[in-house]
């Protein structure tokens, strides 16, 4: 009876968020904004009724399911689609980022931290990932197990996130009973980021917590372990970007810059690479035509690591390009993994153990 009592309590609670999410995807049919203002889920400014009416003001909790649903109905009449994330903390588990309707094309998703009313200027958005119940069912059922934070379901035309701080929060998850558990001997890694996109921009970034576990025993099949990637982005379309004339090499298609990753945690040979750039492999005519293509660009970022964690990696691919990056009290400053086409300018491996790969240091 009891168990039938509480199943029947939970029922209002889910019908609510249907509810919730049908009124969401309404508004995005029959308005012609595509800037949604969102809060904290929790937070006293959730607005939840008449939802024409969201605004700086009145913004919509984050509720990843309701606002997935209300992305995907603005890219149905409207390529892009911007989520202003006012200050606060935001407690939310592992948000995978909806996919493009069938038939749309051009989809961009801009994820923008602005200050809430009255909050200060210095003031952003904090995303803390909160981790599962932490139960039996939380353990992976493979050899490997692997969170993001964030990251795309599929490629876009465009991706952006400018203006906040994830925490991926992995002393929490460490605490429960699940992967990230030093006790789990399968593996398990918690990166903040990975966006696949034609073009991009992280702007403004602060990371925070990420973590790897090793396996135990360490199989010699895994090679160098288990790596986890706190920011990883990969341009998709190597020409995005190039002068359609054919002329030069162009803009890069993604830009990283002022991003601060630290805090990274590390168990049983867990280690990371903190920023892995990477960009779809280029034609062999374009890469020899245009052996000063940019396809990405990383610039004024920071790694305060530790003696498990590579600071910036390209994953091999051609056209990435690190400018006025530092590197500090990581084991390994740069790592192209074999060397390939790129540039360095201006990075500074201050107390990094070395770097790998051809370029100007």
């Amino acid at each position: 009876m009891r168990g039938g009592a509480l199943r029947k309590a939970e029922r209002p609670a889910r019908s609510r968020g249907a509810a919730w999410i049908a009124a969401a995807v309404f508004f995005a049919q029959t308005s012609r904004t595509a800037d949604i203002f969102l809060c904290p889920p929790d937070d006293a400014r959730g607005f939840r009724g008449a939802l024409g009416a969201n605004s700086y003001a009145r913004p919509m909790p984050l509720e990843p399911a309701a606002v997935n649903a209300l992305v995907r109905s603005i890219w149905r009449r409207d390529p892009v689609a911007r989520l202003w994330l006012l200050s606060g903390v935001y407690r939310l588990g592992p948000w995978r980022l909806p996919s493009p309707p069938a038939g749309v094309k051009g989809a961009e998703l801009w994820l923008i931290g602005t200050n809430a009313p009255g909050a200060s200027p210095e003031a952003r958005p904090s995303l803390i990932c909160k981790p599962p119940r932490g139960g039996p069912a939380d353990r992976p059922a493979g050899p490997l197990w692997e969170a993001w934070q964030i990251r795309t379901a599929a490629p876009l035309e465009r991706f952006a996130l400018i203006g906040m701080t994830l925490d991926a929060n992995w002393p929490e998850w460490a605490a429960t009973n699940t992967a990230a558990n030093p006790s789990w001997p399968g593996g398990f890694k918690l990166s903040a980021l990975r966006a696949a996109a034609r073009r991009g921009l992280v702007r403004r970034i602060r990371i925070r917590n990420c973590g790897a576990n090793g396996k135990i025993p360490l199989p010699h099949w895994t090679a160098a372990g288990v790596e986890a990637f706190p920011l990883m982005i990969e341009a998709t379309d190597y020409t995005a970007g190039m002068d359609p004339k054919g002329t030069g090499p162009g803009r890069p298609a993604w830009i990283v810059e002022d991003v601060e990753i630290r805090d990274f945690h590390a168990w049983h040979g867990g280690y990371a690479t903190a920023v892995m750039a990477k960009a779809r492999h280029p034609p062999a005519e374009l890469a020899d035509r245009f052996p000063r293509r940019r396809a990405v660009a990383v610039r004024r970022c920071q790694v305060c690591g530790v003696d498990s964690e590579i600071g910036f990696g390209s994953a091999a691919s051609a056209g990435i390009a690190c400018y006025n990056d530092a590197a500090i009290n990581v084991r390994l400053g740069l790592n192209h993994d074999t060397p390939s086409p790129g540039g360095l300018a201006g990075m500074d491996l201050t107390h990094a153990g070395q770097s790998a790969g051809r370029g100007r240091v």
